[in-house]
């Protein structure tokens, strides 16, 4: 028999953590990564609460969390990315709200130095796990400390530092999301989901839930069509407009996030079911 949705399994089967899929492109409002970051930030944080986003990109976390009136905190080591985050900040935020914002453009994994206010404080941290040099076409311009430029067991060093960092800065109690995005389909994500889990639970962490968060709208089912008699699947003549509008269907369409708990006094709880 198959694992039960909680997670836990019949005799003799491996146990497997709960599985919830968000769709985070349903409504057309927020782009996907942001109403990812602001789901995360609605569930696992509260008015007043501390968020960190190690790895932020462009700034997406930090916008979320600043508008939900928490207060963030954020470190990008890619000085484009940082920029743009940097002007992100100053087009979605008003002046009081930007005072909230303290973000550093830095190795991420230094969080303890950089981010030493808010060690062992913060409510949430939202981390992005970028693929290694192996799932890449071209690393040259990524900068020298970038993870992206590692292979093997130095990306999985990388990783577990960048996750232990992560583990320091939470309170008991609170949740570390590690977000993989979706990327060409080369094998890689699979490959970090491990990494993360092995880093996770060498950094003293729970494994909460698996997430997958759809970054393309659902839009249909052809074979419950067919069920209804409009036709059987694949009776429709597909033209050249079908062909290239089917290359988005095999396209990368989810990031996978891996949901850990910093343990405290009782359970964690699964979200987002």
């Amino acid at each position: 028999m198959a694992p039960h949705d909680n997670g836990t399994t019949t005799a003799g089967q491996r146990p497997r953590p709960p599985l919830a899929v968000w769709p985070c492109a349903q409504d057309g409002g927020l782009a996907p990564k942001a109403e990812l970051t602001r789901r995360l930030i609605a569930d696992l944080s509260a008015p007043g609460d501390t968020v960190a986003a190690l790895c932020h990109g462009e700034g997406t976390p930090l916008v979320q969390a600043a508008v939900m009136e928490r207060r963030a905190h954020g470190i990008e080591v890619n000085p484009q990315r940082f920029r743009a985050a940097q002007r992100r900040l100053r087009d979605h935020l008003s002046a009081e709200r930007r005072r909230e914002v303290v973000h550093w453009q830095a190795d991420a994994r230094a969080a303890e130095v950089l981010l030493a206010p808010i060690w062992g404080r913060t409510r949430l941290v939202a981390a992005t796990l970028p693929r290694s040099a192996a799932h890449r076409r071209d690393t040259h311009h990524l900068h020298a400390d970038h993870l992206g430029r590692l292979t093997g067991s130095a990306y999985a060093d990388a990783a577990q530092a960048l996750i232990t960092a992560a583990a320091g800065l939470l309170r008991p109690g609170g949740h570390l999301a590690v977000i993989c995005p979706g990327h060409e389909q080369t094998g890689g994500q699979v490959d970090r989901v491990t990494v993360c889990a092995h880093a996770a639970h060498a950094a003293g962490l729970a494994y909460v839930q698996h997430i997958i968060a759809l970054t393309r709208p659902i839009s249909g089912d052809a074979a419950e069509r067919a069920e209804e008699g409009s036709g059987a699947p694949g009776e429709q003549v597909l033209g050249a407009a079908h062909a290239e509008a089917a290359v988005t269907l095999i396209s990368p369409c989810h990031h996978d996030v891996v949901l850990l708990h910093k343990p405290a006094a009782g359970p964690a709880t699964a979200v987002g079911r």
